[in-house]
C-alpha cells in the first residue's frame, strides 16, 4: 500500500511540478529537472508510460528545437545524449512506444530529431557562406553514434551460432560498433570545429 501511495506521488504532483520547472529560464533549474526526468525513467518507468511520453515530446525535443536559447537547448540534448547512451533505454522506448498503436513513435521522432539538428542547414539567405558546426550539432551526432553502438552491440549480443547462413551480419555489427566508437573519439577532440569547413 506504502508503494501504490508512492507511485501515486510520483504519476500526479512530481510530474506535474517537473512539467512546471521546465518552462523556467533558469539553467540550473532546468538541468536539475532534464537530471530527475532521467532518473524518472530509470527507475520507475514501469509506472509513468504516459508521462514520460509527455516529458520527452513537451520538454527534451521542445526545449532542444531552434527557438529555444542556447544554453538551454545545449541542457536538452545534453540529457537526451544521456538518454541515447543508456542500450537498454533505447528498446524501452520502441518497445513500449514504436511498438504500442496507442502511443506516438517515439524513437523514431528522437532519431529523426537528431538527424537533423547533426548539421547545420543553409538557408537562402546564407547559401553562399558556411555555416558553423557547434555544440548542438556535436550533441546531436553523439547521439546518433550512440544509438547507432547500442544497436550494433544488441545485434552482436543475439547472434545465434546456427545463423551460420549470415556469416557477415556478425562483422556489420562489430563494423558499425568501431565506426561509432572512432567517431565518437574523434568529437570528442578540439578538432571539432574543422568539420564547418
Amino acid at each position: 500500500a506504502a508503494s501504490e501511495h508512492l507511485v501515486a506521488v510520483v504519476q500526479d504532483d512530481i510530474c506535474k511540478s517537473l512539467l512546471q520547472n521546465s518552462r523556467t529560464g533558469s539553467l540550473p533549474v532546468l538541468s536539475v529537472t532534464l537530471r530527475a526526468v532521467f532518473n524518472l525513467f530509470q527507475h520507475f518507468k514501469m509506472h509513468l508510460k504516459v508521462q514520460l511520453e509527455i516529458f520527452f515530446s513537451s520538454i527534451h525535443l521542445k526545449i532542444a528545437a531552434e527557438h529555444h536559447a542556447f544554453e538551454s537547448r545545449e541542457l536538452a540534448l545534453e540529457s537526451i545524449l544521456e538518454f541515447c547512451r543508456e542500450p537498454y533505454l533505447m528498446v524501452d522506448l520502441y518497445v513500449n512506444y514504436d511498438c504500442d498503436v496507442r502511443c506516438t513513435n517515439l524513437f523514431e521522432t528522437l532519431v529523426r530529431f537528431l538527424i537533423k539538428h547533426s548539421f547545420p542547414e543553409k538557408s537562402k539567405e546564407d547559401a553562399e557562406g558556411d555555416t558553423e558546426f557547434n555544440q548542438l550539432h556535436r550533441l546531436a551526432l553523439s547521439g546518433i553514434l550512440s544509438v547507432l553502438h547500442a544497436i550494433a552491440i544488441r545485434c552482436t549480443a543475439q547472434m545465434s551460432p546456427r545463423l551460420t547462413f549470415s556469416p557477415g551480419l556478425g562483422k556489420i555489427a562489430r563494423e558499425v560498433s568501431m565506426v561509432s566508437d572512432t567517431a565518437s573519439d574523434v568529437l570528442d577532440t578540439s578538432t571539432v570545429g574543422s568539420f564547418a569547413g
